[in-house]
């Protein structure tokens, strides 16, 4: 799992070097603020110079998401483009220290990655330049709020001002020149070999670059978005399998209980239903005196800023019976979909009331998935809370008891070498790994929990 410190360090660094510049800047001045050590720094990255090109290529990674989610959209070509403008100059308003900071160093940069793509007569590409300059200095989300407005005067021109998708001269005084300086802003695209670094013949055709736009499942779990870590974890929770065994389809209304900090599912589910279907996070309470609760629900909705492009039409709501019961509108969910949160919910004397909260946002006929650590039958409620691992019997009898019908059981995410039976629980397993180094090998050759994969449903 991610460690926390490397997340407060890099927004830490990200913030000094805006702040104080990257030479100026000092190591021990970002341990500080990070609270941490230095050697804790150096853990992470082996010098400031990695520190600075991973704040760099991060962000890099998530705008270029950004964009090729946007360039993928099945709407027109100047609209697909202008809403590529729009969230990109959203991140990086959101992100100004980032913003500063790759302004500053840029000249800095030269050698350490690939050099801009230019246009062939040379031209250096005008498109992240104009991004940010134009954000640095105000401009730029004001013009693209209303691209009739016209950023020097206050006045209404006669068109759009901001081109950055087609090989067009600009003509002096247009918002692009101004926000680049005179340099014409013109990007390149390659669609024929789909690399970005590349020139387009066509100013009008679509670059097929980012798989997460076609919707298809397997192309979203190989998408940059999510990390090695999230595509680390594909074969021990078979999304594609899971997913289709429950029935999801990318036009339906879908709701995702308790996704947690990051939200594993959660960047399989919103790109995969953003067009065509609507997706509701049911997170935790805001309000709740569970710091954990808190904590994890503040690190999601951050998380979901980093793409906006994917994450832009989740719909938050929150669940924790009785003060939080309605995770959507009544009766017009087709699936509710939970992975390993019953012992949770039992733990907390929750589970009835939360089973009804299902059945209450399903439509009739709507389909119920549960996924969760499994132990053998037998097994004391009490056990059952404190290793993590239920029963199958525990958790149909719940759902029964809200009215939902078993459809079907699925053996997709068994595991038969986990014996449920270990000194932390199922903790103690990855990716967790609770006992940390202590016969850690023999718990990595495990591998993740075995679990239960039930289907019910709703009766018409």
């Amino acid at each position: 799992m991610d460690d926390p410190r490397r997340a407060r360090i890099l927004a830490c660094a990200q913030e000094v070097f805006a702040n104080e510049g990257f030479r100026s800047a000092e190591v021990k001045t970002i341990a500080v603020q990070a609270g941490v050590g230095k050697a804790t720094i150096y853990k992470f990255f082996p010098s400031k110079d990695a520190l600075l090109l991973t704040i760099v290529e991060e962000n890099l990674n998530t705008i270029r998401d950004i964009i090729f989610a946007d360039l993928m959209s099945t709407i027109p070509p100047l609209q697909r483009l202008e809403n590529l403008c729009r969230n990109v100059a959203h991140y990086l308003e959101q992100n100004q220290n980032f913003s500063r900071v790759l302004i500053q160093e840029a000249s800095g940069f030269h050698g350490r990655y690939p050099a801009p793509v230019s246009d062939p007569d040379g031209t250096e590409p005008a498109g992240g330049r104009c991004l940010l300059q134009g954000t640095a200095k105000g401009w730029l989300l004001c013009s693209l709020a209303n691209p009739r407005y016209h950023p020097d005067d206050g006045e209404f021109g006669g068109g759009h001002h901001l081109h950055l998708g087609a090989h067009r001269r600009r003509q002096p005084g247009t918002t692009s020149r101004r926000l680049y300086e005179g340099v014409d802003p013109r990007p390149t695209i390659n669609t024929r070999t789909g690399r970005d670094h590349a020139h387009s013949d066509s100013p009008d055709s679509t670059a097929v670059l980012f798989p997460v736009a076609s919707r298809l499942l397997d192309d979203i779990l190989s998408a940059p978005h999510r990390s090695a870590e999230e595509k680390a974890r594909d074969d021990y929770r078979h999304p594609v399998q899971t997913l289709d065994f429950f029935g999801v389809k990318k036009d339906m209304t879908v709701v995702e209980v308790w996704p947690g900090a990051k939200g594993w599912y959660t960047a399989i589910l919103a790109p995969y239903l953003r067009e065509d279907g609507t997706f509701y996070a049911a997170q935790f309470p805001p309000d709740s005196d569970i710091s954990y609760y808190t904590r994890s629900l503040t690190l999601f909705k951050a998380h979901l800023t980093k793409h906006p492009a994917l994450y832009d039409q989740v719909r938050i709501t929150h669940l924790y019976p009785p003060a939080y019961s309605d995770i959507a509108p009544a009766g017009t969910a087709d699936r509710v979909l939970t992975f390993r949160n019953v012992h949770n919910w039992a733990k907390a004397g929750k589970t009835e009331a939360v089973f009804a909260s299902f059945f209450k946002a399903l439509k009739p006929g709507g389909i119920l998935g549960v996924v969760e650590h499994r132990a053998p039958e037998g097994r004391s409620l009490e056990e059952q809370i404190e290793s993590g691992y239920m029963t199958e019997s525990y958790v149909i009898a719940q759902a029964e008891k809200a009215g939902f019908h078993l459809a079907k059981q699925s053996e997709i995410n068994a595991n038969p070498q986990d014996s449920a039976d270990h000194p932390a629980g199922v903790w103690t397993l990855p990716p967790s790994l609770r006992l940390g180094d202590q016969d850690r090998e023999k718990y990595l050759a495990i591998g993740e929990s075995d679990r239960m994969t039930l289907k019910f449903v709703k009766p018409e």
